[in-house]
């Protein structure tokens, strides 16, 4: 009976161990995949930001078409600021709240080309201004 009772005992120790390499496997192959996952997540909400980035730097040269088609704006050319919060009493600025929260402000610059194969028209640049945060 001893030596029965040692053989029992010494593969309870074999399965005990076997259990405990499972489950240390499975853990680190959870912990690559979470680290896959929080990366990816990273990732799109790093584009997510730059797409919304360049469609709001549309809405400027948008924005700036219009105006100047309307002829809205008395003094056209210079430089526009499009925010989501308040703008003071800067008349070249227009709040506009359904920004993204995403971006900070939009630029406008509004131009007539001095020289090159575009003299004489009316430049538009826009560039938006955002901020990135980790999630």
């Amino acid at each position: 009976m001893p030596k029965l009772n040692n053989r029992l005992v010494s593969q309870k120790g074999v399965a005990l161990l076997l259990v405990l390499s499972s489950l240390l496997i499975v853990a680190i192959l959870a912990n690559i995949v979470l680290g896959f996952i929080l990366n990816q997540a990273r990732l799109t909400k790093h584009r997510v930001s730059r797409i919304q980035a360049y469609y709001a730097a549309q809405m400027g040269v948008v924005y700036a078409r219009e105006k100047l088609r309307s002829g809205a704006w008395v003094s056209p050319y210079g430089t526009y600021y499009i925010k989501r919060n308040t703008c003071g009493s800067d008349p070249k600025c227009i709040v506009e709240p359904e920004l993204p929260l995403a971006i900070n402000n939009v630029t406008v610059r509004v131009e007539i080309a001095s020289s090159g194969p575009y003299q004489g028209l009316t430049l538009i640049n826009s560039a938006a201004n955002y901020t990135y945060s980790n999630p």
